[in-house]
């Protein structure tokens, strides 16, 4: 998509004796996205994906991966911006991690570049499922925003998103307890 008064292009260029996909954002104004296709899933709890592939930039001012989960009804339950994109270089490999709750059944990936004129190459993005990554019956029970934004001051530290959300899991122990653990993003 192109959102307030934005110009792009988005092609297919060569790869890796393939093809990735390029976003060009042609002047300064609003922002662009693409969106993956709808990645269904099926999880009995809690789960831990892994979103990996490479990428490179050429002049992007600011730019993101986001993890967007849907639940059955098809309302967006999760908004993960997963990388930060910023400034120049060549084809690099990433590979993040978000917890996604169980009631998530559908993900979507938005590549975007949303400040300044830039261009970024995404290939083999995919999303896997990390198996048996949380206890036995562990849920998410919340996360929680622990970091302070001021519309007055836009100049956020890189990966501030990965600093400033807590997920706190749930879980029954083996003699029977009841845990609670908080895991700060990475």
């Amino acid at each position: 998509g192109i959102y307030g008064k934005a110009q792009a292009e988005f092609k297919l260029v060569k790869h890796n004796n393939g093809k990735a996909v390029q976003i060009i954002k042609l002047n300064k104004n609003g922002w662009v996205e693409l969106l993956s296709n709808r990645i269904p899933v099926t999880l009995n709890s809690t789960a831990l994906l892994e979103i990996s592939g490479m990428l490179n930039a050429e002049s992007v001012k600011s730019g993101s991966i986001v993890l967007i989960g849907f639940d059955a009804k098809g309302k967006r339950i999760v908004w993960n911006r997963i990388f930060n994109i910023k400034g120049s270089y060549d084809w690099k490999t990433i590979k993040e991690y978000s917890f996604i709750p169980a009631s998530v059944k559908v993900t979507r990936l938005s590549l975007r570049i949303n400040l300044g004129k830039g261009c970024a190459n995404f290939d083999n993005l995919k999303i896997s499922h990390i198996e048996n990554s949380l206890p036995v019956g562990a849920q998410l029970i919340k996360k929680e925003w622990l970091g302070v934004y001021s519309k007055s001051n836009n100049n956020l530290p890189p990966q501030w998103h990965k600093k400033s959300w807590s997920h706190t899991l749930k879980g029954t122990s083996d003699n029977g307890s009841t845990n609670t653990q908080d895991c700060p993003c990475r």
